[in-house]
This record gives structure tokens, sequence and C-alpha cells, in this order.
């Protein structure tokens, strides 16, 4: 893959950055999956924030999701693409409060095409595509990458077509229903991001550190528990073997 890699924690997310795409003549277009590692992926602002390697510039890149075998895929299902908005940091005048630094969606289901600002002021921060194509224009004409700039994961979705009564998942063939009707690969479920749009692959989640940091809790209070218990059962039995007092004639 052209300007990308496949580092993003522990998710294996492929990385596709802006900054990669300056100035290019010709319009790349990165394909998104409906299965496989390759059915969600990564779009970010810069992969530096050397002040002295990025530089002002304009860049686009369009999205399409396939469905790379139809004999495999969901019968009577179309491709869409869910759009979840993690971080937003760029530069907006800061008197007149319109864009400098901007980032452009075109093909998304929604009035809202242009992010710019702050991911306080983003709402909703999920979105869905029209069809299976989104084309992205980033510009960046301050050229200051002491701003964060953007972080978006993107995720192929399919979907019943219609009011089809068979229509069915896959569960059983490594997908997982989101709460939204989306059907998307499993592998995203419990990644820690927005890969259905409504959060409903994170639900029941366990973090790794926050298990253990409960468990050990659980296991405090228990003993803490069990420790006063048995010091009740001790008084108790005490105060049973001290011999009754004698009662004046």
């Amino acid at each position: 893959l052209h300007a990308s890699d496949w580092s993003n924690g522990n998710l294996h997310l492929c990385n596709h950055y802006m900054q990669d795409y300056c100035n290019q003549s010709q319009l790349e277009t990165v394909l998104l999956e409906t299965t496989g590692e390759r059915s969600s992926v990564s779009i970010r602002a810069y992969r530096t924030r050397n002040l002295t390697a990025v530089k002002a510039c304009a860049s686009a890149i369009k999205v399409l999701a396939v469905r790379p075998d139809q004999k495999s895929a969901v019968k009577g299902t179309k491709a869409r693409i869910v759009v979840s908005v993690h971080d937003l940091d760029t530069v907006i005048h800061p008197k007149e409060n319109y864009c400098i630094d901007y980032l452009d969606i075109q093909g998304l289901q929604s009035l809202v095409s242009r992010f710019c600002g702050s991911l306080e002021d983003t709402y909703p921060r999920a979105f869905e595509s029209i069809n299976n194509q989104l084309i992205f224009i980033w510009n960046f004409f301050t050229g200051l990458a002491a701003r964060r700039g953007f972080n978006l994961v993107l995720t192929a979705f399919v979907e019943r077509k219609g009011n089809d009564a068979n229509w069915t998942c896959g569960e059983d063939q490594g997908r997982f229903l989101c709460n939204n009707g989306h059907c998307i690969d499993a592998r995203w479920r419990c990644d820690r991001w927005n890969n259905c749009g409504d959060y409903s692959d994170e639900d029941r989640c366990f973090d790794d550190g926050s298990f253990v940091v409960n468990g050990l809790w659980l296991g405090i209070t228990a003993a803490a528990l069990v420790l006063a218990i048995g010091v009740l059962m001790a008084v108790a039995l005490w105060k049973c073997r001290q011999p009754a007092p004698v009662l004046p004639t």
C-alpha cells in the first residue's frame, strides 16, 4: 500500500497519512474491503509533527469499499463506509471563527461535510457514506503541525437490502451485527474504536488493564469482608466463653 503503514497501537489498522499525498496530480485510491484486515483503516493528517518536515499543501484520496469475494459475501447486500471521528484539532480563525485548515469529505450521508476546529465542537462523531465511495480533501494552508490534525477510522460494512427476511449478517463466518444493522468484520469487536458507528461493537468489553485493577480491588474487598466476619465471629465466641456473672443472693 502506498503512503501507509500497519501500526496503530495493538489494532493493526492500516494508517494513511494525508501529508504523504500532498500536491499529487492524480487522485490516489484506497481500497477498503468488507472482510479481513483491510476492512478498516485510519486516515490521519500527517505522520510527523516535525515543523521542518510538514509544509502547507492540499491533498486528496478516494476510499472505495469493495466486496472482494462475491461468492462468500452476504447475498443481497451493498457495501458502505462508516466514518468515526476520533480526534480533530485544526486551525480556525481566532476572530471570524471560520476554517483555515480543514478536511472536506465528499459522499457523506450528512449535511456536515467540512471538519475543522476541535473534537469537542464536532457532533455527531460518526457518519455514513451514501454509497461505497468517499473522497477526502485535506486543505492544510497554515503548515502548523503543532496541531494534532485529525484521526478518522473508516470501516466497511454491509447491511440488509430492503425487507429480506432471510438476510443474516453471518456471525458464524466471523462477522458482527451492530445494533444499528451494520454488519462488520468481527475482528474489530472490542478494539476501542467505534467501527459500528453507534459504539455497539464496544459494548460489554473488558479492557485488560481495568480488568486486572478491578479484579485486584474485588480481591481486596473480599479479603476485607472475610477478615471482618472472622473478627465478629471471634468476638462472639469470646463472649460465649466468658463465665456468667454471679447474681447476688
